[in-house]
């Protein structure tokens, strides 16, 4: 029962006034965390649907160990957790489709990752000097995801998961 209520825990949304924000018209830019602790990032602040993860909004939170990415969020910016060496599991928005430059890059301690079928873009270096990253699947065809150089680790296996239709 213990676990049961620690992971209930793990998926409370991280109370809106630990983040800082900007607002644009209609969405919502996490700029910074203040916090250092595993973390579900609300799907919306002060009424805003949060779409983007700005650069450098969780750089170097060394002890941040897991984050829920929403699917309201669609870009991760630039070094946006670079040097989360803490990090060993991120849940990611079903509705990723950009993740930029060295957006998990030094993030040691991940093993594996999975991104949904929307994912589009993946950066330069957006996981490099992720050692311990082992796999990485990615739910869409190689031809549908534009991988930029040294966007993994050498020594991680990519591996591309496409929908599989019924005929007829």
């Amino acid at each position: 029962m213990k676990l049961k209520k620690e992971a209930a825990e793990i998926l409370t949304p991280t109370p809106e006034s630990d983040f800082d924000v900007a607002i644009y018209k209609k969405k919502c830019v996490i700029t910074e965390y203040r916090k250092k602790e595993e973390i579900v990032i609300p799907d919306k602040i002060k009424g805003k649907p949060v779409k983007w993860i700005a650069s450098e909004a969780f750089f170097c939170y060394s002890s941040l160990s897991s984050v829920k990415i929403p699917d309201s969020v669609t870009e991760i910016g630039e070094n946006a957790f670079m040097g989360c060496h803490g990090l060993l599991s991120i849940i990611m928005s079903e509705r990723i489709r950009k993740i930029h430059a060295h957006a998990f890059c030094g993030c040691e301690k991940l093993k594996t990752i999975s991104l949904p079928s929307s994912t589009r873009f993946i950066g330069k270096s957006a996981f490099e000097h992720c050692t311990e990253l082992e796999t990485v699947y990615i739910y869409t065809s190689r031809d549908r995801v534009r991988i930029k150089k040294k966007a993994f680790p050498e020594h991680t296996k990519i591996i591309f998961i496409s929908e599989i239709k019924a005929p007829g």
